[in-house]
């Protein structure tokens, strides 16, 4: 399958004279990358490193193929492509390392992102497609899926990444898929110019990332602002003035790889969902400050939560206790199966699993950090919302509570809320998913954002 998309790709890369590349693209590249991508989710899934690296080259190299460097390509179709090439390029070099909890996470984050960004570059001219599988994004979900690719490539350049969020960030979502890859691409951008702008020869190598939320008042368009300092090279005040104009290159940056366009693809794109972007510096190898914020909207629900603002907890997955409640056993072991997948180092005795609302009753709850609620519970006397309500009664060390059913209509999402529930995850979610899910609420020991 591999040499056989190998030589494909490579026919096609001397085919590019007979029609515009985008039209080749779609016409002759689609279906062979969507199938790659399906396998490289499968082969993640299964934790096969080997296929996972091996698909992640031949989509690298079908991209380039179709779309050769330095071949007449549309602005805004190279900005895509840009971005796929980074991500994939890490990717590849993730693959190479032991499989853990910490790079399934990263994984997971980038095929989540490519997923998105590859079908961009099938819309010839930038049509926007239907968005009916984009419903809204927490912003601090949107964060934290995005910078553990980010926190990757610090990592392996020796740059110490610290990621600041603010609590605020959980009550505001984005409801616009041009919105959240705009936030995705240019926080992105940014993060890998200011570590791949750090010098290898300065003492303190270092990228902090901070969010806040501004202008959050009645009547008025609320946006989401982020921060991102870098120990780098610098700008200079001259530099500064063209900084984001397309192909200048600042003095500082001319011993270092890159094309010019970055920057200004990240103000077109920033500009374009209504919000703005700036850069600061103190000058050569005084490190420089970019932040930019993007609107976001309030979300009425997020209040409502039993514990809006619950700390991330640092633990250990040897000592994580999880109860699944649900009346069906094979939605329970299913579970079971995705979460022992998903977080190495924890054991069969630290999940426990409960068929009714009045058996989860009788465990010591306290004992737990998470459960795993369905929300219904069958026909059962006592609904999932109302064994919730019983435990939210409790003086007790109240435990993170997700709801597992599938019913997330706004009704059913604002009563589950009410009752007690935390968060909602999918009874057939994937476990680079889940991974992805409970790093918004845990410190694991292998975590990049430790």
């Amino acid at each position: 399958m591999v040499l056989c998309l190998f030589i494909y790709f490579s026919f096609l890369s001397a085919s590019t004279d007979t029609e515009p590349l985008e039209e080749l693209f779609i016409s002759q590249t689609k279906k062979a990358i969507e199938t790659t991508l399906v396998e490289l989710n499968h082969a993640i899934d299964s934790s096969d490193s080997q296929k996972c690296s091996k698909c992640t080259e031949v989509l690298y190299d079908a991209v380039n193929a179709a779309f050769p460097s330095g071949a007449n390509i549309d602005s805004s179709i190279r900005s895509y492509l840009h971005d796929i090439r980074h991500h994939l390029a890490l990717l590849i070099n993730s693959f190479t390392e032991q499989p853990s909890l910490e790079l399934k996470n990263i994984q997971a984050a980038g095929i989540e992102v490519l997923s998105r960004l590859i079908p961009k570059i099938y819309q010839s001219n930038q049509q926007t497609s239907s968005h009916s599988n984009f419903s809204f994004e927490r912003i601090s979900t949107l964060v934290e899926s995005t910078i553990h690719l980010s926190a990757y490539h610090a990592k392996q350049q020796a740059v110490e990444f610290i990621y600041k969020p603010c609590a605020q960030l959980e009550k505001f979502i984005v409801t616009d898929e041009n919105v959240y890859l705009a936030i995705r691409r240019v926080l992105f951008n940014l993060l890998h110019n200011a570590v791949h702008y750090t010098s290898s020869q300065l003492e303190k190598r270092q990228v902090i990332l901070r969010t806040t939320i501004v202008d959050a008042a009645e009547n008025k368009p609320s946006y989401a602002q982020f921060i991102i300092t870098d120990t780098g090279v610098g700008i200079s005040s001259d530099d500064l003035k063209k900084l984001f104009t397309q192909g200048f290159r600042g003095s500082q940056a001319k011993t270092y790889t890159g094309s010019g366009t970055g920057l200004a693809t990240c103000k077109k794109l920033v500009e374009e969902i209504g919000g703005e972007i700036h850069a600061i510096s103190l000058g050569r190898d005084l490190g420089s400050c970019f932040w930019f914020k993007a609107p976001v909207l309030f979300d009425e629900t997020a209040v409502t939560a039993f514990t809006t603002a619950i700390e991330r907890k640092r633990i250990a997955p040897c000592s994580m206790k999880i109860l699944i409640v649900d009346d069906s056993r094979v939605i329970r072991r299913g579970l079971k199966k995705t979460i022992k997948d998903g977080i190495t180092g924890i054991s069969d005795g630290n999940i426990v699993e409960a068929a009714s609302g009045e058996i989860a009753l009788k465990e010591n709850i306290s004992e737990y950090d998470l459960i795993f609620m369905d929300q219904e519970l069958g026909s059962l006397k006592m609904s999932g919302l109302e064994t919730t309500k019983a435990i939210r009664t409790q003086n007790i060390n109240q435990p993170l509570i997700i709801s597992i059913s599938g019913n997330t209509d706004n009704a059913s999402m604002t009563a589950s809320l009410a009752a007690g529930i935390n968060d909602f995850f999918p009874k057939e979610g994937k476990t680079e998913a889940l991974c992805i899910f409970l790093g918004k609420y845990f410190f694991f020991e292998s975590s990049v954002l430790d």
